[in-house]
């Protein structure tokens, strides 16, 4: 278990997660490290296409790096994978079963997320974070799903549940998912399947940073988050964006 910084607020500051698998590369453990230092908080791992034993050995081999760039791996949809390797964070999809049952092979400590494609699912799943969406797609919730979540969980409340918009979500769109509020965002084929993931990586985040960055209201949320610090303290302060809510006159 990650005990330097506790897996809650590892969660509620993360902001960019990759969803990937563990043949996306021969040394999986050197594209944690890549996409780690590119500014990714969290990579989740799908379809192995290995057995459980050989999973667990190579998702053993970023233990290390997710822990020495204070970030963590993410086990998804496989709660007996979760349960073998150990994992802090297990995703559900929306019809993985019921997390109490989860929860029960899992760590105390651990936290699970669920997929949620519906507006009344948003606040009934009993999950330690949400995915959103998919935001892109044919017959798909869409932009307006993204808006309804950040009215039920809104995401400068740090008491809120902390939630990714999710979905053939790229560079081209990013600004219209931040834009109908979602600040943490989730993303596969954009960054696996590019020429330079870690780089793909890297301008995902840095958008969405300047987005935390410009926004007061995201700032103090950091702060709280993290007890009264953080990286973001010191920091001038800035202008209102469209993430913060209303000023006090």
């Amino acid at each position: 278990m990650t005990a330097l910084m506790g897996l809650s607020q590892i969660l509620r500051t993360a902001k960019l997660q990759v969803i990937t698998d563990l043949s996306a590369a021969d040394d999986f453990a050197r594209l944690c490290n890549d996409l780690f230092n590119a500014g990714v908080d969290l990579i989740q791992v799908r379809e192995t296409g290995l057995d459980r034993d050989q999973s667990v050995k190579v998702l053993e081999s970023a233990r290390q790096v997710a822990f020495d760039h204070r970030k963590m791996l993410v086990v998804g949809r496989d709660v007996e994978l979760a349960a073998a390797y150990g994992a802090d964070f297990l995703h559900l999809g929306a019809s993985d079963g019921e997390l109490p049952s989860a929860r029960a092979k899992l760590s105390e400590f651990s936290l699970v997320g669920r997929s949620v494609h519906r507006a009344e699912e948003l606040s009934s799943t009993g999950a330690d974070y949400l995915f959103v969406g998919p935001v892109y797609g044919e017959n798909v919730p869409g932009l307006g799903l993204v808006g309804e979540a950040a009215v039920a969980h809104p995401v400068v409340d740090v008491n809120s549940l902390p939630w990714f918009a999710v979905g053939g979500i790229n560079a081209d769109n990013l600004d219209e998912v931040l834009e109908a509020g979602a600040v943490r965002i989730a993303v596969s084929s954009a960054v696996t399947k590019a020429a330079d993931p870690a780089a793909a990586a890297g301008a995902l985040a840095e958008r969405i940073g300047q987005v935390w960055r410009e926004s007061n209201d995201l700032r103090s949320y950091v702060m709280a988050a993290l007890g009264g610090g953080g990286a973001l303290l010191g920091q001038p302060p800035a202008p209102p964006g469209p993430h913060d809510g209303p000023r006090a006159q």
